[in-house]
């Protein structure tokens, strides 16, 4: 082993160890540079995502509040809209009422229409009988000597006077009319035994002359009878 004084072997230890540190201190400086840029390079992505991410974040926010306004502007439009259809419907209700108002008061003009035409023709049909009537009594009058009394209620009667020689009783018939402009019969004093008949046939024919005539024949015959 070379002694450590010997100068050659000194130079060659101290260019040995130069070039181990030089080889360590490159080494160690490419590390340190490659770690530096490894952390700038870090560094800047994290730079660059810190501001990517604050730029998002902006928008987001940005974002929210343009929803958020959306939402608002939304629930304003929908109350808005709901209290418009309250309205509405409010109203539609109060038109049903009234079209419902008006259609009853079509109706009851429509029943009094009713009622009237019918009023008109029960009180034509009346004032035909009535007038049937007057001509009766002045056709039989003076032939049948017959009289013709109206009293209440819408009755009448036909009074016989003559029916026998020396009879002057009164021979009384009362009578009315109904809706359906039939006779009716009330009472027949004295009475008829064919009363029945008699008014059966004035139902079928109508024929009020024919039937006082057929009365008065039966009084007749009766009162020749007695």
């Amino acid at each position: 082993m070379a002694s450590i004084k010997d100068f050659n072997s000194t130079l060659s230890f101290a260019q040995a160890r130069d070039d181990v540190y030089n080889t360590v201190m490159k080494e160690y400086t490419d590390n340190v540079v490659l770690q530096t840029q490894f952390h700038r390079q870090f560094l800047k992505q994290f730079r660059d995502d810190c501001i990517k991410k604050s730029a998002n974040k902006d928008l987001l926010a940005e974002n929210i509040g343009v929803w958020t306004k959306g939402l608002q502007h939304n629930y304003a439009l929908e109350k808005e809209v709901k209290h418009t259809m309250t309205e509405i419907t409010a109203e539609i209700k109060q038109k049903q009422m009234k079209i419902n108002m008006i259609r009853q008061e079509i109706e009851k003009l429509h029943e009094q229409a009713k009622s009237k035409e019918l009023m008109k023709s029960q009180y034509k049909a009346n004032k035909d009988r009535l007038n049937n009537l007057q001509k009766v009594r002045l056709v039989f009058q003076d032939q049948l000597q017959m009289e013709l009394r109206t009293i209440h209620d819408a009755k009448f009667q036909f009074v016989f006077r003559g029916i026998g020689p020396d009879d002057n009783r009164p021979y009384i018939i009362t009578m009315g009319i109904n809706n359906d402009r039939s006779y009716l019969i009330f009472s027949c004093q004295p009475s008829i035994e064919c009363l029945p008949d008699l008014e059966r046939q004035l139902q079928e024919t109508k024929n009020l002359a024919v039937f006082l005539s057929n009365v008065r024949l039966q009084f007749v015959s009766q009162a020749h009878k007695m």
